[in-house]
């Protein structure tokens, strides 16, 4: 979820771009959330220094504030999050090249003269934003390499289930949203290799710790989200009912 911070002087227009971009965000199923709405950038520098991370921020140029204007708040907000998003609402339109001066980066300079032409624009700078947060989480997605023969399958780790031990020596299953892959390895080095995101819940299956759902402590097995069951040992009983817990 990326927080949308909001910092207008005149309240009217304030309470306006909430609704509006409230709307927006409901409307196109964007996972954006208004945090912060206010006539004050202290408010905006103090919320961002208590909790640096990625954010949206709409922000009037002619603040009324004695310390800082929307440009120097602008400068402060790229201080402390250098891959924001920064977008201007602003009646001053001869003031654009200001935005070069300080070295901003930002999204677009949107007069507020036209309010039907400003929400269009709004609203196409949240589209922007959605898609390339979306192609960020794409190339961060990271992959299972599958070694079979002389071909290499790579598998989303967020999509695999769980692996198991075969019936066949020296051979695992990969079970994955739509693949079932048989290769050579052993369990343990897998999940030595995958770390915590995958749970050793038997001798005989690793599983995606994001898939377990609960437990059939009567029949030993562990419930998954996608309807399947794994065995489930003894030893591994009161570990997995801590995971649940979390």
């Amino acid at each position: 979820m990326i927080s949308i911070h909001i910092c207008e002087d005149d309240p009217t227009i304030l309470t306006f771009l909430q609704k509006k971009i409230t709307d927006i965000c409901m409307i196109e199923d964007y996972d954006f959330t208004v945090e912060t709405v206010t006539t004050s950038p202290q408010e905006i520098v103090a919320a961002l220094s208590s909790n640096p991370r990625q954010g949206i921020y709409f922000l009037d140029v002619d603040l009324k504030d004695e310390i800082m204007n929307g440009f120097e708040l602008g400068k402060q907000i790229r201080s402390l999050d250098t891959r924001g998003f920064i977008v201007y609402v602003t009646s001053h339109s001869e003031l654009l090249t200001e935005t070069f001066k300080y070295r901003l980066e930002t999204l677009d300079y949107i007069p507020k003269e036209d309010e039907k032409h400003m929400l269009e624009r709004i609203a196409l700078c949240l589209a922007d934003i959605n898609e390339r947060c979306k192609n960020d989480k794409r190339e961060k997605k990271e992959f299972f390499a599958v070694q079979r023969m002389n071909e290499t399958s790579y598998v989303p780790l967020e999509d695999i289930v769980y692996f198991e031990t075969s019936t066949k020596k020296h051979v695992l299953n990969l079970v994955a949203e739509g693949a079932f892959i048989e290769f050579y390895g052993k369990l343990a080095d897998i999940q030595e290799q995958l770390g915590e995101a995958f749970v050793r819940t038997h001798r005989s299956y690793l599983v995606n710790r994001s898939f377990i759902s609960g437990i059939n402590k009567q029949k030993k097995l562990i419930q998954l989200t996608n309807g399947n069951t794994v065995l489930l040992s003894r030893t591994k009983k009161n570990e997995i009912l801590a995971l649940l817990e979390e």
